[in-house]
C-alpha cells in the first residue's frame, strides 16, 4: 500500500515538474516577442531641438520637466505691450512655426478669424480663465486646451498660446495654481512676459480701460449706469500715489486691478513662487517686435526666425513698436491701433453737467460735432487750452518709471554691467523727455473751454444742431 502511494506521489512530482518548465519556455519565448515588437513598433520621434537652459535629467524629487518634454510657451501680456501686434503674427506664421513643430493655439487675430492654417482653432481665453480659477476643469475652455496640450504632449511638439488675461485675470489662489500645474503636466514651461516703459505703459492703459465700457461711452454721467470720464492727470496721480504709499494690489485679479504697480513686474511676482522659466520681452529692444519675438523666445523656430530676418532686411516693413502708441504694419498684415483722447467726450460730460444739454439728446452724436470741432480748430496745440502735468508732477513719474525699469532690469538682465545699466537708463530718460516735450501728457481742459466765449457760442447749439442730425439720420 504504501508502495502504491509512494509510487503515485513520485508521478504527481515528475508531471508537475515538466509542467513547470514547459511554462517558463512558453512565458519566455512569448515575453521575448512582445519586447521586439513593442521596440519596433514604439520608435522614438526625432529629437527636438533642445534649449540649453533646460536641465537634461528630471529630478525625482523636485519633479522638474525632463529635458524631452516638449515646451508649452505661454506669453500673458500684459494689456499695452504689444500683445494683439505679438498675436497676428504668431497667427499669421502659424504653418511656418508648426513645421518646425511649434503648434500656435491663439489667441487668434481677431482681423484673421478664429481658424489657422495650422489646423487649430483659438481656444477661449474667458472660459480657460473661469475655469483655472474656480478649479473648475470642465470649462470649454480648459477642456480645448487640454485636449490639444494632451494631442501635441503624445506628438512630441512644442506649443505656444498667447493671452493677456493671465495677467490681470488669473487670481492668486490655491485652487488656481493647482489647475495650471495640473494642466502643464509634462511639459516644459516658459512664461513670457512683455515690459514696456511705466510712463507710456500707463498712458495707453488710460486709455484703454475707459474706451469701451457703456457707462463711460453711451450714457451722460448720472445717466443709468452712466459715469464722467476721469482725466489722465487723476488717474496719473492716483497710480503713483498708490506707488508712492505702497498701497498696491500685487495679485491683479478680477476685484484687484494693480493699482500704483507696473503690471509686468507685479505678473512676474504673481508667477514666480510658481515658475522656474519665467522672460520678459523688452519692447526696447533693436528690431521689430514680431521677428525679435519668434527669435528670442520660441528659440525651437530657427527656419522661421532666419525667415523673419531676411524679410525685414529686405523691406523693413516688419511690424514696431513707436513711441507714440501706434502698432502698424503691412509684412504680417498686422493691426493698426491708435490710441485717442478723451477731450471730446470730457468736454461733453462738462457740458452736459453745466445744463447746456438735455439728457435726452444721445451723448454720441454731441461727441462727434465736438470732435469734428476740435480738429477743426486744432484745439488740442492750443496751450491755452492745455493742462499738461507739473515739474514735481513730472519728476514723480519718472521716479516710478526708472524704479520699475531698474527691478525688472535686475530680474531680466542680472549679467549686465553698470554701463550697460546706465546705458539703458539714459536711453530711458532721453524718451521720457521727449513725451514730455511733445505734449504727450497733456489734455484739453473741459474748464478752461467753458470759459471761452466762441466756444460757449458753438457748445450752446451742439444739442439742436445734433437733434438735426439725428432727425437727418431718420
Amino acid at each position: 500500500m504504501r508502495a502504491v502511494i509512494l509510487e503515485k506521489v513520485i508521478l504527481f512530482l515528475i508531471a508537475f515538474a515538466v509542467i513547470v518548465v514547459w511554462r517558463s519556455s512558453w512565458y519566455l519565448v512569448t515575453t521575448t516577442s512582445l519586447d521586439d515588437s513593442v521596440l519596433l513598433s514604439q520608435q522614438p520621434p526625432p529629437p527636438l531641438l533642445q534649449d540649453p537652459t533646460f536641465p537634461q535629467t528630471r529630478d525625482k524629487k523636485t519633479k522638474q520637466p525632463r529635458s524631452d518634454d516638449p515646451l508649452f510657451v505661454l506669453h500673458i501680456g500684459p494689456p499695452k505691450t504689444a500683445t494683439t501686434t505679438i498675436q497676428c503674427g504668431l497667427h499669421h506664421l502659424s504653418q511656418s512655426l508648426a513645421d518646425e513643430g511649434f503648434y500656435f493655439v491663439g489667441k487668434t487675430c481677431p482681423q484673421y478669424g478664429s481658424v489657422m492654417v495650422n489646423n487649430e482653432t483659438g481656444v477661449a481665453g474667458h472660459h480657460l480663465l473661469m475655469g483655472l480659477n474656480g478649479g473648475n476643469v470642465h470649462t470649454r475652455g480648459y477642456i480645448g486646451l487640454k485636449e490639444r496640450m494632451d494631442y501635441h504632449r503624445e506628438n512630441h511638439q512644442n506649443m505656444i498660446y498667447s493671452n493677456e488675461g493671465f495677467a490681470h485675470h488669473l487670481e492668486d489662489k490655491n485652487v488656481t495654481w493647482q489647475s495650471l500645474q495640473s494642466l502643464f503636466r509634462g511639459w516644459k514651461v516658459r512664461i513670457v512676459i512683455g515690459y514696456r516703459h511705466y510712463f507710456e505703459w500707463i498712458r495707453s492703459l488710460y486709455y484703454q480701460q475707459y474706451l469701451n465700457p457703456k457707462k463711460y461711452k453711451r450714457n451722460w454721467p448720472g445717466q443709468g449706469k452712466g459715469l464722467e470720464h476721469p482725466s489722465f492727470l487723476w488717474y496719473l496721480e492716483y497710480h503713483l500715489h498708490s506707488f508712492e504709499t505702497g498701497q498696491l494690489s500685487v495679485d491683479g485679479g478680477h476685484y484687484a486691478p494693480a493699482f500704483g504697480h507696473h503690471l509686468s513686474l507685479s505678473t512676474y511676482k504673481k508667477f514666480a513662487p510658481h515658475f522656474t522659466d519665467i522672460r520678459f520681452f523688452n519692447l526696447y529692444e533693436e528690431g521689430d517686435v514680431v521677428t525679435n519675438f519668434v527669435c528670442n523666445m520660441l528659440l525651437q523656430a530657427p527656419h522661421t526666425c532666419e525667415t523673419l530676418h531676411a524679410q525685414v532686411d529686405a523691406d523693413n516693413q516688419i511690424t514696431t513698436l513707436s513711441t507714440n502708441d501706434t502698432e502698424t504694419g503691412t509684412a504680417h498684415g498686422l493691426v493698426k491701433r491708435m490710441s485717442k483722447s478723451f477731450d471730446a467726450q470730457r468736454i461733453a460730460e462738462a457740458v452736459y453737467k453745466q445744463g447746456m444739454i438735455e439728457s435726452t439728446i444721445p451723448k454720441p452724436a454731441v461727441v462727434k460735432l465736438i470732435e469734428q470741432r476740435i480738429q477743426e480748430t486744432q484745439l488740442n496745440t492750443d496751450t491755452k487750452f492745455l493742462s499738461c502735468p507739473s515739474p514735481s508732477l513730472e519728476e514723480r513719474f519718472w521716479n516710478a518709471s526708472v524704479t520699475f525699469e531698474r527691478e525688472i532690469l535686475a530680474l531680466s538682465h542680472p549679467d549686465w554691467t553698470q554701463d550697460k545699466l546706465t546705458e539703458a537708463q539714459n536711453a530711458h530718460r532721453v524718451m521720457f523727455e521727449t513725451s514730455i516735450s511733445e505734449g504727450k501728457f497733456c489734455e484739453i481742459d473741459p474748464l478752461v473751454v467753458l470759459q471761452d466765449e466762441k466756444w460757449v457760442e458753438f457748445l450752446s447749439k451742439v444739442g439742436r444742431q445734433s437733434i438735426a442730425n439725428e432727425t437727418e439720420g431718420t
